[in-house]
């Protein structure tokens, strides 16, 4: 029971301490990155989309009228 009330108070602040850091820093930080139960997120580079479903390879595209 105490384990999840200490996980419920570092949620809440580590929302806080990265709403801060963010407001005071050019690199934005997540709020795992101040909770020690949780590990650091990384940011990853967003995947391209394609916007053309016929670049995949799968032959003609369906289209509904």
């Amino acid at each position: 029971m105490a384990r999840g009330r200490q996980k419920d108070e570092w949620s809440r602040t580590s929302w806080l301490l990265s709403k801060i850091h963010n407001a005071w820093h050019e690199k934005k930080a997540m709020p795992n990155d101040f909770n020690p139960f949780e590990t650091p997120t990384r940011r990853r580079k967003p995947k391209t989309r394609i916007s053309d479903p016929r670049l995949l390879g799968f032959g003609t595209v369906c289209e509904v009228h």
